[in-house]
């Protein structure tokens, strides 16, 4: 009999996010603030244009928050002073802007794939009004019975295939031409409308399909043209990656005084030497125990801010 597996699973970027949320807890509303004090929106925007992508950034935060608190927590009171720059405020609020950057980029992914399927709908949608409109140009022209006029009028005004505006113009057009028919006093039009089953269903189809056409240009026209939240996750990318920059230039100049502080900018090597992208958080600021760091590999690469 086979034994299942103890080994657990890998954790995902937003359970190790939760975990530091957790233990660091939920920063001040006003730390935000006072740090953007005096930024410009141009300011953050080019910084975050400096920044790794969203879900990568993501990842470094994870790897350098975890390090950085993990070895910040473990020092008494007296020794935390050679991180001179760094706070448990300071840590909370990196975390924050991490699941806040993670969930908007979430979002501009959902919203991606819902643009792709309603533009995926339209072609649908636009490729059968111009097939209904081959199709109706022919039976009004053999309903009309030919005649030179019909077919004069039908190629003026049935013309623009290639927009959702001139389909609905197409079929609006056919409609009406196809109920005129239908209410001229001639037996010959009216029995071959009866063969050619141009009636009321017929003129009906017509109506809806370009109604359904109409309803989606209002919806898009209605769908704002910038994600909801888009600034705000340039603000989150932006601030994080100062954040995170400031973090390893406080722990880079601490290792002029004590060697033994981390160097977050290069990645950390498990015994297996592998690139560890994050760590477990110690459960206490006293705890010793080595801690098996969870799967995964990730190269950081964090500049400096100049």
């Amino acid at each position: 009999m086979s034994r299942r597996s103890t080994r657990p699973k890998p954790r995902g970027a937003p359970e190790q996010l939760d975990e530091l949320f957790r233990h660091l807890g939920k920063p001040d509303p006003s730390l935000i603030a006072a740090l953007l004090d005096g930024t410009s929106e141009v300011q953050l925007v080019e910084r975050a244009a400096k920044a790794p992508a969203p879900l990568e950034l993501v990842q470094f935060a994870i790897s350098i928050i975890t390090r950085a608190y993990e070895h910040w927590q473990k020092l008494p009171a007296d020794k935390r002073k050679i991180l001179r720059g760094c706070s448990q405020h300071l840590f909370a609020l990196a975390v924050e802007q991490a699941r806040q950057l993670q969930h908007l980029h979430h979002q501009q992914v959902q919203r991606n794939a819902e643009d792709e399927q309603t533009k995926v709908h339209q072609r649908r949608v636009l490729d059968q009004a111009k097939h209904v409109c081959n199709q109706t140009k022919g039976v009004v022209m053999k309903v009309a019975g030919s005649r030179p006029s019909i077919q004069l009028a039908l190629n003026e005004k049935v013309v623009d295939v290639s927009t959702p505006y001139g389909m609905i113009c197409n079929l609006k057009y056919l409609a009406d031409t196809s109920r005129s028919l239908l209410q001229l006093p001639a037996p010959a039009i009216r029995g071959r409308a009866t063969l050619y089953g141009l009636d009321k269903n017929f003129i009906d189809s017509l109506d809806s399909l370009a109604e359904e056409l109409l309803a989606q240009e209002k919806n898009e026209a209605a769908r704002p043209s910038k994600v909801p939240g888009q600034p705000t996750a340039t603000r989150a990318r932006a601030v994080l990656f100062f954040l995170l920059s400031h973090i390893c230039d406080v722990f880079e100049t601490a290792r002029q005084i004590d060697p033994a502080t981390p160097e977050l900018r290069k990645p950390e090597h498990s015994s297996s030497g592998t690139i560890v992208a994050a760590r477990p958080m110690v459960p206490t600021a006293r705890a010793t125990a080595a801690v098996r760091p969870p799967q995964g590999a990730l190269a950081l690469q964090i500049p400096r801010i100049k």
